[in-house]
């Protein structure tokens, strides 16, 4: 399958560039002591929400 083959609209995510950004988001929190809380609204996608916590957020807001 490629992209041209996708139904649209359709989400299509780099999860190579997702991850770094979650892992570096945390990173820079921690490194000024910040709790961090992350908004669904931006993504709206659980899995990503759980990938967050996992990295380290204190929590979700909806």
């Amino acid at each position: 399958m490629t992209i041209h083959d996708l139904d649209t609209p359709a989400l299509t995510i780099d999860l190579d560039i997702l991850e770094k950004n979650i892992r570096e988001t945390q990173e820079e929190c921690d490194r000024f002591n910040i709790p961090l809380r992350v908004h669904t609204k931006t993504h709206k996608i659980p899995e990503i929400s759980k990938m967050q916590v996992e990295a380290g957020a204190i929590g979700i807001v909806c």
